[in-house]
């Protein structure tokens, strides 16, 4: 009983993960466009409570097998199985479409640099730079992930990733401490750098601390699960529309605050929260958490390579409602035949192999 109940806990973070995918795939679909007010304008707190989710899941998943004396070598195949497949279709759109940009005039890389950042980015690298590529009507400047933008969240996440497997069993107090200092330099990156750093050259340094406290807040949240006993039970509707409330919050004087009070309590809590929710299986919120989660990652790692080329045949607000709902489906759709025809099948078929090997 007690496993099935975290079961069932398991495939409602799914569910979580997958609603704030989707309001950051709305959300950068409509911030770049002109006269038009972005949908889930905070919507990048979803990248903090991405890492909340990978730190719980991540140690709910392996931190027995890792105690237990799972070879680190291992554990980074198996990572890289699940993460590469998606980010390496997610790459191969992003250079058509920088390529389609440089064309077009719309961005100032160089093909030298291009190539460089090409390199980089399919070896899981940042490229440090001061290029622009033009969304819609935005110049984004020095992405590190130029050619697919969110996939700088996905370079801290492993590297974080890889540094708690690679102290699981070194200390219990590592999580706690992690968080802790990761707090203090957040702030002081948020108050230098601006609020959700680390996807620019400009502000990269600011990624550390914003993953390692997300990251490792979720680790030491299942380190403590049990002593949340006090947190009522909440049903799943109402914990999703409170993840999309947050997300929705217009941005405002001051909001930096606002993503930083989210970023370090509300993210957490919210997580917190989700271990007294259950869902019972096969139910309709038990079909649905479980699609939405497996959709979440493919949808992040192909929406914006998506996004880059609409943006060039689509640079007016004409028609602005039916392009941003078509180009939403068109993501959705892309990314659900990527994932059943590409995606699990090439997991699996490595995965076998990396079971199999001596």
């Amino acid at each position: 009983m007690k496993e099935n109940f975290s079961r069932q806990r398991y495939v409602f973070l799914d569910g979580l993960r997958g609603v704030a995918a989707l309001a950051i795939v709305i959300h950068h679909f409509t911030q770049h466009s002109i006269g038009h007010i972005a949908v889930f304008s905070s919507a990048a707190i979803g990248v903090e409570l991405f890492f909340c989710l990978s730190g719980f899941v991540l140690a709910y998943s392996y931190h027995e097998r890792l105690i237990q004396g799972m070879a680190l070598t291992l554990y980074a195949k198996k990572r890289l199985i699940r993460l590469y497949p998606m980010y390496f279709v997610g790459l191969v759109l992003g250079i058509i479409a920088l390529v389609m940009l440089k064309i077009h005039g719309l961005t100032d890389f160089t093909w030298e640099a291009m190539t460089k950042a090409s390199l980089l980015n399919l070896a899981f690298l940042p490229y440090l730079n001061s290029y622009d590529i033009q969304v819609f009507i935005d110049r984004i400047p020095g992405a590190i992930f130029p050619l697919n933008s969110p996939a700088w969240s996905l370079f801290f996440g492993l590297l974080a990733n890889f540094f708690y497997a690679a102290t699981i069993g070194v200390s219990r107090k590592i999580p706690f401490v992690l968080v802790a200092t990761s707090s203090i330099g957040l702030y002081f990156a948020t108050s230098a750098l601006g609020e959700a750093p680390g996807w620019g050259t400009e502000n990269f340094i600011g990624g550390f601390p914003r993953v390692f406290f997300s990251f490792f807040a979720g680790v030491l949240i299942f380190q403590l699960k049990d002593k949340f006993h006090f947190v009522p039970h909440i049903k799943p509707a109402y914990l999703i529309l409170l993840v999309m409330l947050l997300l929705a919050v217009p941005r405002f004087d001051g909001h930096h605050a606002y993503w930083f009070v989210n970023a370090v309590i509300l993210m957490p809590v919210l997580v917190i929260c989700t271990l007294r929710c259950t869902i019972e299986s096969n139910s309709v919120w038990h079909k649905v958490c479980t699609y939405f989660g497996r959709l979440s990652y493919p949808l992040y790692c192909v929406h914006f390579p998506l996004l880059m080329a609409l943006s060039i045949f689509f640079s007016t607000a004409e028609h602005f409602a039916l392009l941003m709902v078509s180009s939403v489906v068109v993501s959705i759709t892309v990314a659900h035949v990527l994932m059943t025809r590409v995606e699990e099948p090439v997991r699996a078929w490595f995965g076998g192999k990396v079971v199999r090997a001596p």
